[in-house]
C-alpha cells in the first residue's frame, strides 16, 4: 500500500483553495444526489476540505 499524499504542508498562500473550488465540490455532491449545500453547510464543507488537505494541526 502506498503512503498517503495528504495532508499537505500548507503553503503561505495556496491560490488553488478558492470559493470556486468549494462551489465545484458542492456541485459534485449535488450531482451525486446529495441535498443542495446552503448557508452554514458551505462553511462546514470548507472546513472539512481544509482539514483533509492540510491537516488539523497546521
Amino acid at each position: 500500500m502506498a503512503a498517503p499524499n495528504y495532508p499537505l504542508v500548507k503553503p503561505a498562500d495556496d491560490a488553488r483553495f478558492t470559493i470556486g473550488l468549494l462551489c465545484d465540490l458542492a456541485a459534485v455532491l449535488e450531482q451525486a444526489g446529495y441535498p443542495k449545500l446552503v448557508g452554514h453547510d458551505l462553511v462546514e464543507l470548507r472546513q472539512a476540505i481544509y482539514r483533509f488537505l492540510y491537516g488539523s494541526h497546521t
